[in-house]
Parts: C-alpha cells; structure tokens; sequence
C-alpha cells in the first residue's frame, strides 16, 4: 500500500462507522492508549479496527514505530474529508432519536449526587403539554449520551471530553476520601491529601483524563499513587473500600447518596473541589433544552468556565 497515495472515494463501498471513529480518535490523539480510553474500548481492539480499515480502503492512514504514532498524508486528508461525514452521522443519530421521542419530549441525564429536579420541577410548570424523562448517567458515558442523541441535555461533573458539546459550569463542591468505616482516619472533620499518599486508590476502566482527576494523578509533589482494583459503577467502589483493600475520593453529594454503614466520607482540604456543569449538543439547542437550562442556572449561580 502506498501511504501518500490519494483515496478512491468513488469506489463503491460502505464505511463502518464504528472503524472510522476509531480513526477518528487515532488520528487526533496519536496515542493507541489515549485513543482507546476516549472509545472505552480495549487497545487491540482499537488497533483491529485500524488495520480492518486500512486493509478495506487500500491505504496506509498511519505510519508507526516503537515512539509514536503519525499521520501519513493520506491520513491527513482521510481525518479532513470524514470529520463532517461523522458529524453528520452523529446528528442524524440525534435527530432520529428526538423525531422518535417528539419536539415535545425531554430527556434530561444527571450523574450521582447531582439533582435536576428543581429544573424538571420548573420546565413542567412551564410546558405543561411536554414529557420529561430522566436518565442517570455513568462517568464513562456522559459525553457519549449527549452525542448521541440518549439524553438531549445533563448534568455532568467534569473532566468530559467535550468535543461537539457545549458546557456551562453551575457550582463546585468538596472533595474527600471514602474509607472504611473502621479506618484509622475515619471520623475526623478533614484530612490533607499527605495523610492518605500510601493508600491504594481504586481506578476507572479506560478512565482516561477522569481517572487522572479522579486519583489526583500526578500528585502535587510530582508523584502517582498507588493504584487498586478497575472499576466502573459507584456501587462496585464502595464494595472495595468496606472490604478495606483501597479507598476511592468521591465528591460529598455522591457520599451522601450513597450511604452505607461500613464505609465514611472524610473531606480533603487539599485537593480542587469537583465542577459541575450542564451539557448540551452544539449543533442543537431546541427550546425545552435552552428553557430547561434556564430553569437549572437559575438555581444556580454559574461559575466561570474552567
């Protein structure tokens, strides 16, 4: 295959969308790992779809080597001409699934320890003839969700990968560490992130820039911590932290809805607090989404975007 050669577009064939996205991320991170974790999807799956992909048009779109990965010229022009093509695709998703739902249907999505119940509360007192539905959200599907028409608008916590989103920042609140209930710290009003530096920290599978927050990595001496078990669910975290083989910093809104006997919340003053934010589609903002946001920013005093 020649790498710099230019592509037949006018080949009949059919793109799978699923390899193109992979491309897409490929090409714009120009790291498998990073890719991967942006998809949620493993590595050599990634990598799979690459080669699938190449094979099927005849190019080379990447040259590799053991330090990094390029874009070859065909690549280049490859990422230009299939960034609409997906965009495209992206809001004709959206637009199917709104169409399917009706204009006057919201879908609203929150994550753990944030509320839009005020805001639902507000919007059908003021449109009374729509439906609103609520939908929780995991950390690794809120930006997704948005994109792909799930939900039509959120409440999220960042870091998300906001590419075609817009965000609005509403409030922050404090963070801290989920302990054992039985644990030596357990009980105090606050600790330093210093007092916990040897602990075992749970992750976030393909975590990406939310796991980084999330375990503070690096630390403010430079330092990454020690590591624990990979999870996905909240639930799944405060199963590790009662069985006291590592412990997980959660912000104290999703403590609190998470209560259980065997584990406690301890709020660490040394740590930025966690930033929520509502998130809309940047391609649409129909008028029970902007009201919606209307109704939530009212309840909120918004904050400069981070």
């Amino acid at each position: 295959m020649d790498g710099n050669s230019r592509l037949g577009y006018a080949a009949p064939m059919d793109l799978n969308l699923q390899r193109v996205r992979c491309f897409q991320a490929v090409a714009e991170e120009l790291h498998f790992g990073r890719a991967s974790e942006r998809l949620h999807l493993a590595q050599p799956a990634v990598s799979r779809h690459i080669k699938v992909l190449e094979a099927e048009l005849g190019v080379t779109l990447f040259e590799r080597t053991s330090r990094q990965v390029a874009l070859t010229r065909t690549g280049r022009m490859f990422l230009k001409d299939i960034a609409p093509i997906l965009a495209d695709a992206d809001t004709a998703i959206r637009n199917a699934r709104r169409s399917s739902r009706g204009e006057q249907t919201l879908v609203v999505g929150f994550m753990a320890g944030t509320t839009p119940a005020a805001a639902v509360r507000a919007l059908s007192h003021s449109h009374p003839e729509a439906t609103i539905e609520i939908r929780q959200l995991e950390w690794n599907n809120q930006a997704a969700a948005l994109r792909d028409g799930t939900v039509d608008v959120a409440l999220v916590r960042l870091p998300i990968d906001t590419i075609a989103l817009r965000v609005q920042t509403l409030y922050t609140e404090r963070r801290g560490a989920l302990l054992p209930a039985d644990h030596r710290l357990a009980g105090k009003d606050h600790i330093s992130l210093s007092d916990v530096a040897d602990e075992p920290v749970i992750r976030h599978r393909h975590g990406g820039i939310w796991d980084d927050y999330w375990i503070v990595s690096p630390r403010p001496d430079g330092t990454t911590p020690n590591t624990g078990a990979t999870v996905v669910t909240i639930p799944e975290k405060l199963e590790i932290v009662a069985s006291g083989t590592a412990i997980t910093f959660v912000p104290e809104s999703a403590a609190t809805a998470y209560q259980r006997h065997d584990v406690t919340w301890v709020q660490i003053d040394d740590i930025e607090p966690s930033i929520v934010a509502v998130a809309w589609p940047t391609r649409r903002k129909p008028r029970l989404v902007a009201d919606f946001i209307a109704h939530l920013t009212s309840h909120h005093q918004p904050l400069p975007a981070p």
